[in-house]
């Protein structure tokens, strides 16, 4: 065999050049897959259902949120719906939920929107037995207060009252406060004042720090120099034509741990 045919022969059985790619090309690859890989594990872990749901009801918690036709990053809001309002929840993921609305349409809302059925319950029962009731105080916050169900930040929300809110006080709680989350435990006895309140239609639990009272222009000139903390109005006489309450006052006088250590009764004279 002639040296020119060897050459030729040797050209024949020579491997694709695609098998000889250099290493900078297989770590091209290598990145091209692993970003695949990640993408699709995003997608596993944040929209695959986690499971389907049969009969489950949930409400909404803001005082409005949007129904968006997907979870995706681009998506087209197809409902608004109010604080209160019913779905039914067909479907759950890690941060959404796939929902049917009253008027039969469907779409997804963030978890982070929705009170379970169970929490709903339990803040109307609440609402229920604080209605009969007559309240200690009145006040208004003085800054956006979370409502919760039980006197803690852990405490499932029931939602948010407004600033300058109007607030009926019904009890108050101390509670040993959390430390930081950088921080270690502390053996001090710092502690928060909670205030459970109705701001018809919702009552919870609300850190007492968010709440000016509102003392009755009556007993506003006995409240100075005290800690005011409830007054009753005992019954109303009349003067000259015009109805002028009695009062029943409780004050906190130098004892944080108590509700009150005081009671004053104001009564009207001609």
């Amino acid at each position: 065999m002639t040296t020119e045919c060897w050459k030729q022969q040797r050209a024949l059985l020579r491997p694709p050049a695609v098998l000889e790619w250099g290493a900078p090309i297989k770590r091209k690859v290598f990145v091209v897959l692993l970003l695949i890989a990640a993408g699709v594990s995003y997608y596993m872990l944040v929209y695959r259902p986690r499971h389907r749901i049969v009969g489950e009801v949930a409400y909404v918690l803001p005082s409005s949120v949007a129904i968006v036709d997907t979870p995706a990053e681009i998506r087209l809001v197809v409902d608004t719906l109010k604080a209160g309002d019913r779905v039914e929840v067909l479907m759950r993921t890690r941060n959404w939920m796939h929902v049917r609305v009253p008027d039969g349409r469907t779409g997804w809302v963030e978890i982070r929107n929705m009170l379970d059925a169970e929490t709903y319950e339990r803040g109307r029962q609440l609402v229920k037995e604080l209605s009969t009731l007559p309240p200690q105080a009145a006040g208004h916050l003085t800054a956006l207060a979370n409502l919760h169900l039980e006197p803690a930040r852990e405490s499932p929300l029931l939602g948010q009252l407004d600033d300058e809110q109007k607030v009926g006080l019904y009890a108050r709680r101390l509670v040993p406060r959390p430390p930081l989350p950088d921080q270690p435990a502390r053996n001090d006895s710092l502690r928060d004042a909670w205030y459970l309140v109705l701001a018809s239609p919702r009552a919870g639990w609300l850190l007492g720090r968010l709440v000016d009272l509102d003392v009755p222009q009556n007993l506003s000139v006995y409240a100075q120099g005290t800690n005011l903390v409830a007054w009753l109005v005992l019954n109303e006489v009349s003067d000259e034509g015009r109805k002028v309450p009695q009062y029943l006052v409780a004050d906190r006088l130098g004892a944080p741990d108590s509700d009150f250590n005081h009671i004053r009764a104001f009564t009207w004279w001609k």
